[in-house]
């Protein structure tokens, strides 16, 4: 019995105490950024949600990618002879027009 009301006194603390200052905290030191991930369509075409265009940082150009046996969003960065080119998946993003 003792250790059930130790457990549950616990969790009452932690409920009261912790918790709380933990949800007040997150609100005010985020800044909502909300990003919006294109997909690759079945013919390998990038697609946004309607309003939005599929973007990447200047030197690489927003495309679909086969990385296994999956078409993925990706920026490419085309090499100067052309035989090599590599891809990066966490900067594609869809912004407005």
């Amino acid at each position: 019995m003792k250790k059930i009301l130790i457990i549950l006194l616990a969790f009452i603390i932690n409920s009261i105490l912790i918790a709380p200052g933990q949800c007040f905290l997150k609100g005010k030191n985020e800044k909502k950024i909300q990003k919006y991930p294109p997909s690759c369509t079945v013919v390998g075409e990038l697609e946004c949600p309607k309003g939005l265009l599929p973007t990447c940082p200047k030197q690489y150009k927003p495309s679909c990618v086969f990385v296994g046996t999956m078409q993925l969003p990706a920026c490419l960065a085309d090499n100067a002879d052309n035989t090599f080119f590599s891809y990066n998946l966490d900067t594609i993003n869809c912004k407005k027009k």
